[in-house]
């Protein structure tokens, strides 16, 4: 079987009905148009939606296509100076030029539900990410070495 990826902006979906003869019925995914205006038949498909996914999770309600749900999970964003990560991850003053920046993550399970620290980017930025307006929405990153001395926020 071969198995072709393409990272292509979907702006249409042709569907068929999931049940023959059901015009109420959930629809199936057929093929997609592209922006670009081709179109990709197949048997199976990954949407990745990303960030700012309004227009396609429109499209898939327009085509009665179902979407689910899934867990509401909120986590924290912790910073803390890489140095500091360093020092207790590697139990040493100074982490040796040859080792990579530490990493670290708290997780808990409180009655039966996991707590996390959702962001773990030592001296990373804090970024708007609102696409609309009224909207308040931040995410965050860090340089590859992570050394920046302490987070910001741009």
């Amino acid at each position: 079987m071969a198995v072709n990826f393409y990272l292509k902006k979907v702006v249409d979906l042709i569907t068929e009905a999931a049940r023959p003869g059901d015009p109420f019925g959930p629809e199936k995914i057929r093929s997609v148009t592209t922006a670009d205006g081709n179109e990709f038949n197949a048997d199976a498909f990954i949407l990745a939606t990303g960030h700012s996914a309004r227009d396609i999770f429109e499209l898939l309600h327009r085509k009665r296509i179902l979407v689910e749900a899934k867990g509401f999970a909120l986590g924290v964003r912790i910073e803390h100076p890489q140095e500091l990560i360093d020092q207790i991850q590697y139990h040493c003053p100074v982490r040796d030029q040859n080792l990579p920046p530490a990493s670290y993550s708290l997780v808990k399970q409180v009655n039966e539900r996991g707590v996390f620290s959702f962001c773990m980017c030592p001296g990373g930025i804090i970024a708007p990410a609102a696409t609309s307006a009224g909207e308040l929405v931040v995410n965050g990153w860090s340089p590859i070495k992570r050394n920046n001395p302490l987070p910001t926020a741009v």
